[in-house]
């Protein structure tokens, strides 16, 4: 059987290191042990963050410390992972995130299963700190073991970066996170490439857990959100002409962000979307 290697990918940018170290002690204390764990520091070489990750991490030797010496971006950041990344498989998590101890296990083994599978996902829970309430994630309430391409299409099944695990290769063979035009939802858009090439396959079982709170985050800026649908949209035009159901979704995501946010680009969209939603009643068409 083959030994799977996993390589994980830690993202930071102003957070204080209490999370920080609570995201990498989650990776560390898996039941299976991952090959290698790297910090990747997105914050500007001399910021008082990266001051103190420097300082902390030293004492580290599980960790590998990547800087970025300028900030770039999530998406910059996590390909700067994957570039140095050794392992057959990765697996990212954001800095104020944490994995339950046998992620890493099930995960691993749903690839041992199936050698040539791309992506391999469990569900999570929220902790809200300010209020202390907790909830599933969304892709827990819509669960699908096998989401096709066009499944993802419609809507995202997996979830965020610090969810699912990537066989490295077909990460790299699809180019990674893209930069261009896409604000937010940048994990949403580099699984469905990954999921036009490759196998998706999910458990049910709860081993993430996010933390949420009260800060500034790109992906609670409804407008940046809204046009990362649009570009996600933009990207894959053709397959959703030629299904109304995701065509019909897509549309909404992109008119009820912009609708929220204000965004008064939005507009045209908000026609195609009811127009085709009619459509879609008339033809028998859930969406």
């Amino acid at each position: 059987m083959r030994d799977w290697k996993v390589t994980a990918v830690i993202t930071t940018y102003k957070r204080k290191w209490a999370s920080i170290v609570r995201a990498i002690e989650s990776v560390l204390n898996q039941t299976r042990p991952v090959y290698e764990l790297l910090l990747v520091d997105d914050n500007n070489a001399d910021s008082p963050y990266s001051e103190d990750i420097q300082r902390e991490v030293a004492g580290l030797e599980k960790v590998r410390y990547v800087p970025m010496v300028k900030n770039g971006g999530v998406a910059a950041a996590r390909n700067r992972g994957i570039a140095e990344a050794k392992g057959d498989l990765i697996a990212f998590l954001d800095d104020d995130d944490e994995w339950a101890p046998e992620k890493v296990a099930v995960q691993v083994s749903l690839f041992e299963k199936d050698p040539d599978l791309g992506i391999a996902f469990v569900t999570g829970r929220v902790i809200n700190e300010d209020t202390g309430e907790e909830y599933h994630n969304w892709q827990y309430e819509i669960f699908k073991e096998n989401p096709s391409y066009n499944d993802m299409l419609y809507t995202d099944y997996v979830g965020s970066a610090s969810v699912p695990m990537i066989r490295l290769a077909a990460l790299r063979d699809v180019g990674g996170f893209i930069r261009e035009n896409q604000p937010a939802v940048e994990d949403y858009e580099l699984w469905i490439r990954v999921a036009r090439k490759y196998a998706v396959k999910g458990v049910k079982d709860v081993l993430f857990i996010k933390h949420t709170d009260s800060n500034e985050h790109v992906s609670g800026s409804l407008v940046k959100v809204g046009r990362g649908f649009r570009n996600i949209y933009a990207l894959n035009r053709q397959d959703y002409q030629k299904d109304l159901r995701a065509h019909v979704a897509i549309l909404w995501n992109i008119c009820r962000c912009g609708v929220r946010g204000k965004d008064a680009s939005v507009i045209p969209y908000v026609f195609r979307w009811f127009f085709l939603k009619v459509l879609a009643t008339l033809r028998g068409v859930k969406a």
